[in-house]
């Protein structure tokens, strides 16, 4: 599918590219100056939607995916982000959640199955969950200490 989606996209055009790949719309834009691939893949929901009881739970969601998929445990899939160069992060916003992948063009088919994989495949590992939980609460505690904070 990544091979595709770059195959479908002028070569080499400085503006911004618009088109549909199997239902999904994607913006491309070149940039010549790197050899670095950077996607961000935003999802419809956000904070907005969620209930007080629910609170936070797209931001634990996308943390954690990261931490373990069914083709990839944790250790596995640190070791091929490591070695391919790619980050892979995910976060929520009020109105939309986004996974980000930054890559090298060298290992553009292994980093896009790393983004593939955490966004269809992830297995919430129990350990990474609980250690992704209390540090969400615990930067939450800092930020209610922190009266800089409260003034944003």
């Amino acid at each position: 599918m990544a091979q595709s989606l770059l195959a479908q996209a002028p070569a080499a055009q400085s503006g911004v590219t618009k088109f549909t790949s199997s239902g999904i719309p994607v913006l491309f834009k070149p940039v010549t100056a790197n050899d670095v691939i950077a996607v961000r893949l935003y999802l419809k929901g956000g904070s907005a939607n969620l209930t007080a009881k629910m609170a936070g739970i797209e931001r634990l969601i996308g943390e954690t995916s990261t931490r373990g998929t069914q083709k990839y445990p944790k250790e596995v899939f640190d070791a091929r982000s490591v070695t391919t160069g790619s980050t892979i992060g995910a976060a929520a916003t009020y109105d939309y959640s986004v996974y980000t992948l930054q890559a090298v063009r060298q290992h553009w088919d292994e980093a896009w199955d790393l983004l593939a994989e955490t966004v269809t495949h992830p297995t919430f590992p129990a350990a990474e969950l609980e250690l992704v939980r209390e540090r969400v609460l615990n930067e939450q505690r800092q930020h209610e200490d922190n009266a800089d904070a409260h003034l944003d």
